[in-house]
This record gives structure tokens, sequence and C-alpha cells, in this order.
């Protein structure tokens, strides 16, 4: 041991190599976990994304729709059904961008696909359809393919909504 000039020992300088070793272990694994949570990260940031964009989309069909003429919404209508089962009326797709923007079938920047159907809308006591209501049931998938089929892909690759939409004092006529 080396002594001061006062006589003492003085006290080792510095960590020991366990010391290093053990620090050097807790920083590793820090890392390791941090780095593990980064893909989960991803995923999620990835995924709010895509919610954001399929709400805006249907905020946008629902719009257009409801600033529709009645005629143009039923179209298609068929008879009603006397079993109490909700007729088919008509359906439409649309093809959105990146940004959620509205592009043609052929376009090559489709990243989200939107089919909506409209349906008789029955009232819960009552079997006849409603004269003044039709129902919409819409679908929005993440996918470049312009003929995504929905009725053959799982309802977990794309996000469904359902809505109501009324004829109302300003369209009775149709004279927009």
């Amino acid at each position: 041991m080396r002594k001061h000039l006062s006589g003492t020992a003085s006290p080792p300088s510095g960590f020991s190599l366990v010391e290093v070793t053990l620090a050097m272990a807790i920083c590793a694994l820090a890392v390791i976990t941090l780095l593990g949570l980064i893909p989960q990260g991803m995923e999620l940031s990835r995924k709010t994304s895509q919610m954001t964009d399929s709400s805006y989309i249907i905020e946008q069909i629902m719009r257009d729709l409801e600033g529709s003429t009645w005629a143009s919404l039923n179209r298609n209508k068929s008879s009603s059904s006397a079993s109490g089962t909700q007729n088919f009326v008509g359906s439409e797709t649309r093809y959105y961008d990146l940004q959620a923007a509205p592009v043609t079938k052929d376009s090559s920047q489709i990243v989200y696909v939107a089919a909506f159907s409209f349906f008789d809308a029955h009232l819960p006591t009552d079997t006849t359809a409603q004269n003044n209501l039709i129902r919409v049931m819409g679908r929005v998938a993440s996918t470049s393919n312009p003929s995504f089929n929905f009725s053959q892909a799982s309802p977990a690759t794309y996000v469904t909504f359902y809505d109501l939409i009324s004829r109302t004092r300003g369209n009775l006529s149709d004279k927009r």
C-alpha cells in the first residue's frame, strides 16, 4: 500500500473489474429492452395512421352520401321483402391514395379501397321497409388492390361502419 505524506493508507481509486462488468451488463439489458420496443411502437404508429385515414375516408363518404339527392341514393331500390329481411339497394366502391384523397380505379397510387352498400332500413317494431331511411354499411381496407374482395377477406383486415341516412325536409322533393 502506498502511504501519503501524512502516513495513512490511500483508498483505492477507480472501479474494480467486477463493478465495470456489472454496469455494462445492466446497460446492455436496458438497450436490448428498448430496441425490442421499437418494432412494436412502429406497428402501433402504422395502425394508428391507418385508423385515422379510415376515419377520414368514412367521414368523407358519409358527407357525400348525406349531401346526395334521395333519388341517387335510391337508384337501385328493390321491392320490400315480406319476410322482413333487409333488401339490398345498391353499392359503390371508391379508391383513395396515401393522403386519403380520392383517386380512380386504374390509378397506381391506390392505398385504400372503400366499398359501401345500401340496404332498406327497418324499424325494430316493423318488418316493412321505411321509405325515408336507408341503411349504409361501409368497409375500408388498406390495400393497393383495386379489386379487393371484402367478402373473401378476413374482417380483421378492414374497418366496417354502419350508418342510417334519412330523407329530410331539404331533400324530400329532390330539388337540389
